[in-house]
């Protein structure tokens, strides 16, 4: 089982920012303008899981810089208040190569539902 020192922790919307750009790693967001037509129809699919089930996994969140969830955070941050969020507390600016491995090991043991 892979690990990361997180606590849960709940955001307000206007206290978190998508993305994060550390010394050895970024975890960066694409506007809209930015996006292939294969990543516009994947962002509305979203938007609409969304709609029917709402959000069901935390964001994943570094110091209120949105690490994982930076598309359901977009689409919902107009119309939420408060995100449930599992807050990364190590330093994440730090991290190398096998950190990133480890880190997205972990997220996927953490977010085993619908892609919402």
């Amino acid at each position: 089982m892979y690990q990361v020192e997180h606590i849960e922790k709940t955001y307000k919307a206007a206290d978190l920012e998508a993305g994060f750009i550390g010394r050895s790693c970024s975890f960066e967001f694409r506007a809209l303008a930015d996006r292939s037509p294969s990543g516009q129809r994947r962002f509305e699919q979203l938007q609409r899981n969304l709609e029917q089930h709402g959000m069901i996994d935390p964001l994943i969140t570094h110091k209120g810089c949105v690490l994982i969830g930076m598309r359901r955070f977009d689409i919902l941050k107009d119309t939420q208040e408060e995100f449930k969020c599992l807050e990364v507390t190590e330093d994440v600016a730090t991290w190398t190569g096998k950190d990133i491995t480890r880190f997205q090991n972990w997220k996927t043991q953490v977010n085993q539902g619908p892609a919402c």
